[in-house]
């Protein structure tokens, strides 16, 4: 059985992969999408490594890439 944690974990990984393959499908470097918000390329990384971080930062990369929460948390799913 899967934990209430585990799965909590693998959900904000696939949100970290979603970030990536966005920006990437968007052109963006990790600078160009962080420096807005205030995070550097290592902040990047940690987040598209699927690093725990608060809410509001996905949100904002979010709407950094022109779109909403809700789409970037299903981002993976266009992909297929």
């Amino acid at each position: 059985m899967v934990t209430k944690r585990k799965r909590i974990k693998k959900e904000v990984i696939q949100l970290g992969l979603n970030v990536k393959t966005a920006r990437e499908d968007l052109g963006l470097s990790q600078s160009e999408l962080g420096n807005p918000i205030g995070f550097d390329k290592q902040q990047m990384n940690y987040i598209e490594k699927g690093n725990d971080c608060k809410a509001s930062v996905y949100y904002e990369l979010a709407e950094g890439m022109g779109m909403a929460f809700e789409e970037l948390a299903v981002y993976h799913l266009k992909k297929k």
